[in-house]
């Protein structure tokens, strides 16, 4: 995957791959027995295809968005004859579908909120038949996951009938960045064409935000300098390097060498020493012998609880954060009491972390 992301690569790289993905994809549909997929098959239909496509776009159309720039590091196409940049996504593609004989057409272009959105419907639905509807459980490991705050009176989210339009549905991702989407129950009379709003509450900014001197730092110096103020407190993009700049601040002279290099700490480190210091709070061992294997340097064992501690605030405050966000569609959406909300997440901050997970459950509690 890395190698078709690079600038040298073409785009019909980066689409003959998705579109080889997405026909290995319908065979295993069409291997394990799925319904919908088999009757396509023998109808000779082509599927109708939604592309998940997280990037600035400007879209025309409900299956045609240009792609504007690269961002998360992306760059496919960008030192070719062959560039993504400024093309039609859809149109890409469809012909990288019907170059490779996949049965496939792209119908319209998401976000990845919104598809995590679909998925959850979809998985409602089919759980409808269940005699008892509860939220859904899955393994932590499994997303997207539909969140079920408990115990609370306002975010009251067992599963009702799909038929009742007054359950209230929200798509959350935290990972690489992140963003929110919801049904919004008034969209016509508020002059929208569609029912799910794409929020971009990422690029949310306002000065009550918990915002640290560090947080100014790394705005800083990203490529988007001003923009996502919001996402870059949340996001695995950019946690890691938080709470490394955190690290510095703290420990000065005393900060092990290989944290003075930008974005050496990942989001990855952090939430593996955040969830190992709640599990076993005593266990300064395990702290400072994963620092030393993952930098190759030595790390006193008051350093590395510091930088536990550092790390346990940083994805505290994300998550506090999130569940923030969680609490503002409640408001929005939820007119009583007894309103129901389901919130389906995906991402992987939420997906890798179950610290993470954790402490946005306590705050909704």
């Amino acid at each position: 995957l890395v190698e078709i992301t690079s600038s040298q690569v073409p785009s019909e790289g980066l689409f003959d791959y998705i579109a080889l993905f997405f026909g290995e994809f319908i065979r295993e549909c069409e291997e394990s027995g799925c319904e919908d997929v088999r009757q396509d098959s023998v109808r000779g239909s082509r599927i109708h295809v939604a592309f998940t496509f997280s990037f600035p776009t400007i879209q025309t159309h409900i299956g045609s968005a240009r792609l504007v720039r690269w961002t998360k590091g992306l760059e496919t196409g960008e030192d070719t004859s062959d560039p993504v940049v400024g093309r039609d996504v859809g149109e890409l593609l469809n012909a990288a579908f019907r170059r490779n004989c996949v049965p496939a057409y792209c119908v319209c272009i998401i976000n990845d909120t919104v598809g995590t959105l679909l998925s959850a419907l979809y998985d409602l639905r089919s759980s409808a038949s269940m005699s008892r509807p509860e939220m859904l459980t899955r393994d932590p490991a499994s997303c997207p996951e539909a969140l079920s705050p408990k115990n609370s009176s306002e975010l009251n989210c067992s599963i009702s009938s799909l038929s009742d339009q007054s359950q209230a549905f929200v798509g959350i991702v935290v990972g690489t960045g992140a963003n929110a989407c919801y049904m919004e129950p008034e969209a016509s009379s508020l002059g929208y064409k569609g029912m799910i709003i794409n929020t971009e509450c990422g690029d949310f900014y306002s000065p009550k935000l918990p915002s640290t001197d560090c947080d100014l730092v790394l705005d800083w110096h990203s490529d988007n300098r001003g923009q996502q103020r919001l996402e870059k407190m949340i996001s695995g993009t950019y946690l890691g390097e938080i709470a490394r700049l955190m690290a510095v601040n703290l420990l000065k002279q005393e900060t092990p060498p290989p944290l003075f290099e930008r974005g050496v700490l990942h989001t990855e480190h952090i939430s593996v020493i955040a969830q190992h210091l709640d599990d076993d709070p005593n266990d300064v061992s395990f702290l400072v012998g994963f620092l030393q294997g993952s930098f190759s340097a030595s790390f006193t064992p008051q350093t590395a609880l510091t930088i536990a501690h550092i790390s346990t605030m940083v994805i505290t405050r994300a998550a506090r954060l999130v569940s923030v966000l969680i609490t503002a569609f409640a408001k929005r959406l939820c007119k009583t009491a007894h309103s129901s909300l389901t919130v389906a997440v995906d991402g992987s901050v939420w997906c890798k972390s179950l610290f993470f997970q954790r402490q946005v459950r306590n705050c909704l509690h």
